[in-house]
């Protein structure tokens, strides 16, 4: 296996383990609505799913994080899109 082949198939490996988190940490709603450090539970839940160290759970849940942030944008700007197309908003002066 070559350098490049080796890193593309790591590539995919962190694609497919960032988005099996997005679902797990979707699915933990109690992260949401927790007094303790949201970011610390998020951690600490795929440190333990995962069995990695502390530090590749803090990257995994940064990648994580920014493609929610991607996904929910996206989805805000189809609903304002749809709300302007169905004349459900006005633009003030």
């Amino acid at each position: 296996m070559t350098t490049d082949e080796k890193h593309a198939k790591q590539k995919e490996q962190f694609k497919i383990n960032v988005n099996n988190i997005i679902v797990l940490l979707l699915n933990q709603k109690t992260l949401f609505f927790n007094e303790r450090s949201a970011t610390n539970e998020a951690v600490n839940l795929i440190r333990d799913r995962f069995g990695i160290s502390e530090r590749q759970a803090q990257r995994y849940l940064y990648a994580a994080r920014k493609e929610i942030l991607k996904i929910t944008e996206q989805q805000k700007q189809d609903a304002i899109k749809e709300a302007f197309s169905k004349g459900n908003l006005e633009i003030l002066p």
